[in-house]
């Protein structure tokens, strides 16, 4: 899967939070996957979950718990490409 670099501004309970320089996004979707086998070809498909990683500076209000334990978050990110 590819990846994209860029910044990060995750939002929590109405707040957005900016990541460092040097985020990560990987897009997930579906992977495909093909065999040859002695009795023909076989095809398969996979979804992968996207992905964000980052850095976030601690600010008040926000605890490195509550950063480990987000999930369904809404991550706007930026990137040049």
């Amino acid at each position: 899967m590819s990846k994209i670099l860029g910044r990060a501004k995750i939002r929590i309970d109405n707040v957005f939070y900016d990541s460092e320089p040097g985020a990560e996004c990987q897009p997930g979707g579906i992977v495909n996957n093909s065999r040859m086998m002695s009795h023909g070809h076989k095809h398969s498909e996979r979804m992968i979950a996207g992905r964000v990683t980052c850095a976030v500076p601690l600010v008040a209000g926000l605890s490195a718990k509550k950063l480990q334990s987000l999930a369904g978050v809404e991550i706007h990110f930026e990137c040049d490409t």
